[in-house]
């Protein structure tokens, strides 16, 4: 909350996924920013049906945005079927190595959200029924957890391999 008096400008709605106290919506509404929990964000649709657009495999599904690492940050546009194609990827990759997701696998997710490794794992995790939890952003953290989280599957360039070995 200490937050959206600054953000104000730009949001207008947030919906939240835990309990939202009497004091916490009036705090937020305050600042002109509606707020809703889950079940009352569903609720504003009623019994309402609509008819998705049908989608081709070559139309955008997402933007991913680059840090920019070369030349200035920019949004690629990735169509749905690269990212079927992605996660097939991994699907076929693990299954090289004689492994195949199911519903008790376990992700760390400790890249930038927006990245696109990270992404692809956590969608082929999404579409096994697989599990996702996410570290809590300290590094020195990192060691703890992946002892409670328990990974079975993670994923992680040389240098955060180094990193771990070395005792972070």
């Amino acid at each position: 909350l200490k937050t959206l008096e600054n953000t104000s400008k730009y949001l207008k709605t947030v919906v939240s996924f835990g309990k939202v106290t009497p004091e916490q919506k009036e705090e937020v509404e305050n600042f002109g920013i509606k707020m809703y929990t889950w079940e009352d964000f569903l609720q504003l649709g009623g019994d309402t049906q609509y008819e998705l657009a049908q989608k081709k495999s070559t139309d955008i599904c997402t933007i991913m945005y680059t840090s920019g690492t070369t030349g200035d940050p920019k949004g690629v546009l990735l169509s749905h079927e690269a990212i079927i194609n992605l996660i097939a990827g991994v699907k076929h990759f693990l299954e090289s190595a004689h492994e195949q997701l199911t519903v008790n696998d376990v992700f760390l997710s400790y890249l930038p959200l927006a990245h696109i490794f990270d992404r692809v794992i956590e969608e082929c995790f999404i579409s096994h029924g697989a599990r996702i939890g996410f570290w809590r952003g300290d590094v020195k953290l990192l060691l703890e957890d992946i002892g409670v989280l328990k990974p079975t599957v993670f994923c992680a360039v040389p240098r955060v391999l180094d990193r771990i070995y070395l005792g972070l």
